[in-house]
């Protein structure tokens, strides 16, 4: 992670979880802040264009700010309307408190 900034890695889900419908398992862990948000579009459209079931474990997510929380509903959004979905997992409070706030309606 270096700078405490955010990683995005492929490893299975925690014991015990089966993913639905056939999806992808992802860790994302970190800083996820704004200013990395070109980092985390591109890489999180990167793996929805590979896997359009996406499911992101967030257990190990230290820090999330508002703009990147935005930024993750925008995405979830746009997977939903491309018939798609991206479906968050294992938020700490705080982090889902903020997804929360920025949900996106339709």
């Amino acid at each position: 992670m270096g700078s405490g900034a955010f990683t995005l890695a492929s490893e299975p889900p925690p014991s015990g979880v089966q993913v639905p419908d056939g999806g992808e398992w992802r860790h994302l862990r970190g800083r996820v802040t704004l200013a990395e948000g070109a980092r985390l579009w591109a890489e999180l459209r990167l793996e929805l264009r590979r896997h359009p079931r996406l499911h992101l474990e967030l257990a190990g997510v230290d820090r999330m700010d508002g703009g990147a929380a935005a930024l993750l509903q925008a995405l979830r959004a746009q997977q939903a309307a491309s018939g798609g979905c991206l479906e968050f997992h294992g938020a700490p409070a705080d982090v889902a408190a903020l997804l929360e706030r920025y949900a996106c309606d339709g």
